[in-house]
C-alpha cells in the first residue's frame, strides 16, 4: 500500500513518463472515436469524459464507462501510449453496447468473469482492432 507521500512522488513520476499521456491527447482521442466509430444507437447523446489524474491506491482500473454515459480514464493507470488509446475505445466501446443487455449479463455475474464476459471481450476486440489505426492517425503523421 502506498503512503500519501509514495502516491506524490508517483504521480510526478507518471508525468514525465510519457508526456503525451495528458487530457488533451484524451480528448482528441475520444474525438477520433466519436468521428470514426460512430453514435450509439442507444444513446442520444456522445458520454461526457472524466480525466482523473490522481493515482487511486490499490487500484488498477485503467478506464470506466458507467451507465449515466460517463467515461472515466485513470491517467496514472496507463502502462504506456498504446494502452492509453486502447483504454479509450475499449469504454468508447461500452458506450455503443446496448445497456439493457448489459445489465442483463452482468446480473449473471457468477457466470461469468472480467474475461468472459460477452461486452468485455468485445470491447477488447475493438480497442485491439482499431488502435493502431488511431495511433497512427493522430501521432504518427509526417
Amino acid at each position: 500500500i502506498l503512503n500519501h507521500w509514495d502516491l506524490k512522488i508517483w504521480n510526478k513520476l507518471f508525468i514525465m513518463l510519457d508526456p503525451r499521456i495528458n487530457k488533451e491527447n484524451a480528448k482528441l482521442i475520444m474525438q477520433w472515436c466519436i468521428d470514426k466509430l460512430g453514435k450509439s444507437r442507444f444513446h442520444q447523446n456522445h458520454p461526457k469524459l472524466y480525466i482523473h489524474t490522481k493515482l487511486r491506491p490499490c487500484d488498477k482500473v485503467y478506464g470506466e464507462y458507467s451507465e449515466n454515459n460517463v467515461i472515466r480514464i485513470y491517467l496514472p493507470n496507463q502502462d504506456n501510449m498504446m494502452c492509453f488509446i486502447d483504454t479509450i475505445i475499449h469504454e468508447f466501446w461500452h458506450y455503443k453496447q446496448n445497456p439493457k443487455g448489459y445489465v442483463r449479463v452482468y446480473s449473471r455475474m457468477d457466470k461469468f468473469t472480467d474475461e468472459t464476459l460477452p461486452y468485455e471481450i468485445s470491447a477488447r476486440r475493438k480497442a485491439k482492432k482499431y488502435k493502431n489505426l488511431c495511433y497512427k492517425e493522430l501521432f504518427n503523421q509526417p
